[in-house]
């Protein structure tokens, strides 16, 4: 970035020009501006260049019918880098001064020379990007009729992005340096993918986590229902070891009967339990692409008359 002002010393001199610089603001205002422009003119002699652009500006906001500070802020945006601004600015003040103004020829002498330096660039629409797509000149978005046209920009980093419907946005970033033309062909993103697990729908997440709770709730239910089973087992075998043909039994063949009966309803309860939460488990996971909410669901047991009823209930 140069650190000095290409203008000529005739330049320096009318820009320095305080009183006559200002215009038809009232006494007030005009304190105030002149302040400003003081304070942004000793701020450039430090080389504080963005505080200086900033007092300027703010000058010229307050009076804005005074050329003075436009012409320094032009003047601080050029030795910034700022070529286009300084352009425009320098155009803009030269457009507020009469025919007779001494500072009019060297602020169209800034235009020409700025014109030659100020880069531009031309975009061009690829084939992938639809004609319903935004582009953005860093974040700004682009009006359509701009595409194609040669397009002046300051010297520095820019970024393109193509922002089209169904499609991941696409960025394209360039460098463009003083008196440089850059072409850039702009093309559309990918298209969106389907949704990933972590994008699934909340009923979905909610289907998956009800099926496998239910599901190891089933497999221990069978777990369960097979250990009592082959107790009951076990007590049938001592049953009929302490017991006679006609029913009489010992003290513990007794036992081993009242045992079994119990055991035996506990291992059918829970195969039944855990055979249907399982199953039910497997009907959750396999439709938890649906995305609307599980079903409520519930395995419960009664108790009838000479034995337990056991059952399941789902409420769609």
């Amino acid at each position: 970035m140069p650190t000095l002002s290409r203008a000529l010393p005739l330049a320096v001199a009318v820009f320095l020009v305080v009183p006559s610089s200002f215009g038809q603001s009232s006494p007030v205002e005009r304190k105030a501006a002149e302040a400003l422009f003081r304070s942004g003119r000793d701020a450039m002699k430090r080389g504080d260049l963005k505080t200086a652009c900033a007092r300027f500006a703010e000058s010229h906001g307050i009076d804005p019918l005074a050329p003075g500070p436009l012409l320094n802020l032009a003047d601080c945006e050029e030795q910034r880098g700022l070529l286009l601004n300084a352009q425009d600015h320098f155009t803009k003040a030269a457009s507020m001064m009469s025919e007779t103004d001494e500072r009019l020829p060297v602020a169209k002498e800034r235009v020409t020379a700025l014109g030659r330096r100020v880069p531009h660039v031309i975009l061009q629409l690829g084939r992938s990007v639809p004609a319903e797509s935004k582009v953005l000149d860093d974040e700004q978005e682009l009006d359509p009729s701009a595409i194609g046209t040669s397009l002046p920009r300051n010297p520095g980093a820019h970024v393109f992005t193509v922002r089209a419907p169904n499609r991941a946005d696409r960025q394209i970033r360039i460098a463009l340096g003083e008196a440089s033309s850059e072409t850039v062909v702009l093309e559309a993103g990918e298209e969106a993918r389907s949704q990933s697990p972590s994008q699934a729908p909340a009923g979905s997440n909610a289907r998956r986590t009800a099926g496998f709770v239910l599901g190891a709730v089933g497999l221990v239910g069978i777990g369960v229902g097979a250990t009592t089973g082959i107790m009951a087992l076990d007590k049938a075998q001592t049953f009929h070891r302490h017991c006679d043909a006609d029913g009489s039994c010992d003290a513990e063949g007794l036992a081993a009967a009242a045992s079994g009966k119990a055991l035996t309803v506990a291992s059918t309860i829970s195969f039944i339990a855990g055979t249907a939460s399982t199953a039910l488990g497997i009907y959750f996971l396999v439709s938890s692409k649906d995305t609307k909410a599980p079903p409520k669901t519930a395995v419960f047991t009664t108790a009838i008359p000479g034995g337990i009823q056991v059952g399941w209930s789902a409420g769609f």
